[in-house]
């Protein structure tokens, strides 16, 4: 009688046993793949989200230094008498804050260009009654200035600001912290005056003051708020009690 051979004997039992050692040695090396791939991507993922938090935060810095640039420019400012034309400031006038007057006769006085809504338009001298008797503004690099119908305007460069002032503004465009104190206030035009009022920061007014308009509007200021008067001599204020 044949006796059969044992199955640990038999060449498919080893054929077997070979082919399932690769395999678990397969699956373990992916394993090992997945989880170095999984790694990368975590990885990769902490990193972008580090860089936009650090860009944004760089964005939001120089927004707040160009706005603050912008409205408190380095003060270079140097006399100079103008006739009637168009002129061109960092050309014509050097940059900085101005009081700009008539030399003689009355006319209209603009500006276009300083790219912060604070342009000029006003009829510059008092021969008939209707106009401002002075303007004051900071004039930026690259604006253009024009005089039309009147003879000569002077400016005059800004020497000094008051920032303790709590009474009065004239025409032009003032910062509080710089040209008034912070605080609440009423706010009405000169006598028989009327014209535009506006505040723009921590606060939005934006009003008629006087004829066709309110006789007086209540507003909180703080330190940076852009106040422009146009249209009027000026605005009187008192403190809000």
């Amino acid at each position: 009688m044949k006796q059969k051979k044992k199955f640990y004997k038999r060449w498919w039992f080893w054929v077997l046993v070979v082919i399932l050692i690769g395999a678990i040695g397969s699956g373990i090396g992916s394993q090992g793949t997945d989880d170095s791939s999984t790694s990368k991507v975590q990885k990769s993922s902490s990193s972008k989200v580090e860089k936009t938090s650090s860009a944004k935060s760089s964005s939001s810095k120089q927004s707040t230094s160009a706005s603050s640039k912008s409205y408190a420019p380095a003060n270079t400012a140097k006399e100079v008498t103008l006739n009637t034309g168009e002129w061109t400031v960092g050309t014509d006038i050097q940059p900085g804050r101005y009081t700009i007057t008539p030399v003689s006769g009355s006319g209209n006085l603009t500006s276009t260009g300083s790219g912060q809504g604070t342009d000029i338009n006003e009829i510059l001298g008092q021969d008939d009654g209707m106009g401002v008797a002075s303007v004051t503004t900071d004039l930026i690099r690259g604006e253009k200035v024009k005089l039309d119908g009147i003879p000569q305007a002077k400016f005059s460069p800004v020497v000094s600001r008051n920032s303790a002032n709590t009474t009065a503004l004239s025409t032009g465009t003032w910062i509080v912290g710089k040209d008034l104190k912070a605080g609440r206030y009423n706010v009405s035009p000169d006598s028989g005056q009327s014209g535009n009022f506006t505040v723009d920061g921590s606060t939005s007014v934006n009003e008629i003051l006087g004829d066709g308009g309110t006789s007086k509007v209540t507003m909180t200021v703080e330190n940076g708020d852009v106040i422009n008067v146009s249209g009027m001599t000026g605005v009187q204020l008192s403190p809000y009690n």
